[in-house]
This record gives C-alpha cells, structure tokens and sequence, in this order.
C-alpha cells in the first residue's frame, strides 16, 4: 500500500512538471528561429536599416527611386541590370507593369521573395525573376514609415503628430505581426513621444533609438537625448537599457550594431566635429567614444565608418571605429555634375559603400547609384543610373 502511494505521488509529481505556468511560453514562429545566430533567409540585414530603396539578395541589388518608381535589378556577377518584370511583352511605362512600385517603400528580401509595402500600408512581394507580383498582407498599425520582416514577424512604425496641453508632440509606435497571418491581432510593442528613430535586429532581440529634442526660438537645437530600448521576441518583454542627453545638441544619424556593441553617430552643423557614441554594457550607459575630426556626416558599419556629404564634389571619407583612415576622395570628378545639393542614402557593407545620389531638383539630374571600394587602391564603379521619371 505504501509503495502504490509513493507511486502515485512521484506520477502526480512527474506531470506537474507539464503545467501551463511552466510550460514552454516562448513566442518564437518556428523552432529554427531559437538561436542567436545569424539566419540569411529570414534574418533582416542590419546594414540596411531605415533607409530602404534598396536591399540585396545574394545574386543581385534591388532598387528604385522617388523619382523613378521602377524595380530595377543589378547582377553582381554579371554586371547586368534592367527593370525587374517578368511579365511577356510588358513595355513598362505604367501600372500594368510588375515592377511599378510608385509609393513603395521599404524593400527588402525575405524568404525567396523581394518584399516592399505600397502606400504604408500595403505588403506586397514578387519573385526575384519579376513573377508572382501578389498582396500578402495590409497592416494593422496604420500607415507605416519603416516597416522590415525578420523571423516570421512584420515589424513597422509608425509616427502621429498631436498637441498636448497647447504642445506639439510627436508619438513613435513600434508594431509587431504575424508574416502570413492577418487575423492575428497585432501587438504594440513600444509607444513612446520622440523626434526620431532608429533600429537593429540581433537574433530574437530588437534594438530600438528614440531621439527627442526641443528647439530655440531660431529653431536651432536646443537639447537632444538618445534612449534605447530592447524587445526580445521569444518572451515578448520590453526593457528600456538607457537615457542620454548628446553633447553639443547633436543629432543622430545612425545605428549600428557590431561585434557585440551598439554604436551612434551624431552630428552637428557646419563648425562641429561629428560625434560617435557608445552603448556600454557593462555601465547600461550611453557614453561618448570619439570625436571625429570632421563634420561630415558617418554612417555606421560593421568594421568601419563612412563620411559623406551631400554637396558639389560629394566629399567621402572612410574610418576605423579607433579613427584610422582608410579612404579619403571627392566623389564627384565630373564637373557636370558638381551641384549644389545632392541627397545621400549611404548603405555600408562588409568592404564597400553602396551610395544613391539623388538631384534635389525636379527637372535636374537622373538618380546615380555607386560602388565605393573600402580599399583606396581600388576604382569607384557607377553601377547604374536611373533616369528620372516622375
């Protein structure tokens, strides 16, 4: 009789184990997805960050412009590039075309398929060979400014404008989806007033910037702070890591997370140096890591840090996290095309910049897409010049 109760009590025991306050809570989509390493087909490239007219896959480059709302295409290996529709006999000079994208946004490669969200609200893919154009989903959070699919989840933000006691106030909401599942009721992750935002995804944690700043009467800077938040996936938990406030009323330009540090750039105008900023671990601070001795605008990479600006010649410089140069030059050789104001969008890869240049002005000149060699000794390649149509 003993021995049937001691039975009982070690199987009673045994199946407690299973209970749902113990029980397995994580959140993750798919049980590959449980590791901190890197994923090519799900995991979203960090490099790109907010900046998305372009994404890559490993054969080929995917891109468009404001003012040319075609997908285009480049091939590394070949070097061939053209509009990205698959469909027979399509001329591609309006929306019938696969690869009209005017009003995308946010491209990106996912799973076999290039993504993009059409009007904020709108996921939409394709096949890398220009087939199979289809909707996936519409997005519960409203019309999105930054939207990118990491892991089985769509995550998009959103920025509202209101005023609060005679106060203009901005509002940042991170949103959180289920890729594929549009009954699913979507989370809002972070809610939060800020100016600003930047982002980077490491395994199942999101890392998350919110900028706030006031201005002067000038409408100079008056004050600006960085605060960082992490959102982990499997557990759906939020932290908030850190608070600073930027040296010099500095503003961030971007975010980078490498080799087990997150870093920021920030700059200033004219007669500032810019600055770069470190997440510290250890201290849950955000310090100060370095002066730059230049006032160029540094975009972030995994092992260095680029320089740019937007101007005449298109000044470009290329550093080590420690400040050693690696490559100093003008851009722009071409006296054509020296004009007052280009607009940048600088993506850094492992070993070479990808820069877009945009002409300011309407009627001005076509959108320039170039390849900018981290090593000094080899050429600036113009990979692709996309003629303005809008």
């Amino acid at each position: 009789m003993k021995k049937a109760f001691l039975l009982l009590l070690a199987l009673c025991l045994f199946c407690s184990c299973g209970t749902p306050e113990e029980a397995d809570t994580s959140l993750l989509l798919d049980d590959q997805f449980d590791t901190a390493e890197f994923l090519p087909e799900y995991d979203f490239l960090n490099e790109f960050g907010k900046w998305r007219q372009l994404y890559e896959s490993e054969a080929a480059y995917y891109l468009f412009s404001d003012t040319n709302p075609f997908l285009h295409y480049y091939d590394k290996e070949s070097g061939i590039s053209g509009i990205l529709c698959g469909k027979p006999e399509c001329n591609h000079s309006d929306t019938s075309c696969n690869a009209y994208l005017a009003g995308g946004s946010s491209l990106m490669y996912y799973d076999g398929y290039i993504y993009w969200v059409q009007q904020g609200n709108t996921l939409m893919r394709i096949k890398p060979d220009g087939t199979e154009r289809e909707t996936v989903q519409y997005l519960q959070g409203g019309i999105a400014n930054s939207v990118w699919l990491h892991r089985g989840y769509i995550y998009s933000i959103q920025t509202t404008s209101s005023v609060v006691d005679g106060v203009s106030q901005n509002l940042i909401q991170l949103t959180q989806e289920v890729l594929g599942d549009a009954e699913q009721e979507a989370k809002t992750v972070l809610e939060v007033v800020g100016n600003d935002y930047f982002y980077q995804v490491v395994g199942n944690t999101v890392y998350i910037g919110i900028e706030a700043y006031t201005l002067a009467e000038d409408s100079s800077i008056a004050s600006s702070s960085i605060s960082l938040y992490a959102y982990d996936s499997a557990s759906g938990s939020l932290d908030k890591l850190a608070e600073n406030t930027l040296a010099q009323n500095h503003l961030i330009c971007d975010m980078r997370f490498t080799n087990g540090n997150l870093f920021f750039s920030a700059y200033g105008d004219d007669s500032q140096p810019s600055l770069l900023y470190q997440y510290c671990t250890d201290t849950k601070e955000i310090a100060l890591f370095s002066e730059l001795d230049s006032s160029l605008i540094f975009y972030l990479g995994d092992t260095y840090i680029g320089g740019i600006d937007g101007r005449y010649n298109v000044p470009i410089c290329f550093q080590d996290y420690q400040g050693n140069l690696l490559r100093e030059e003008p851009l722009i050789t071409d006296a054509s095309l020296s004009i007052d104001v280009w607009g940048v969008t600088p993506i850094l890869l492992t070993d070479k910049m990808l820069l877009f240049l945009t002409d300011v002005d309407p009627e001005g000149l076509p959108t320039l897409f170039y390849e900018i060699p981290l090593d000094p000794s080899e050429p600036i390649q113009s990979l692709l010049t996309l003629e303005k149509l809008l």
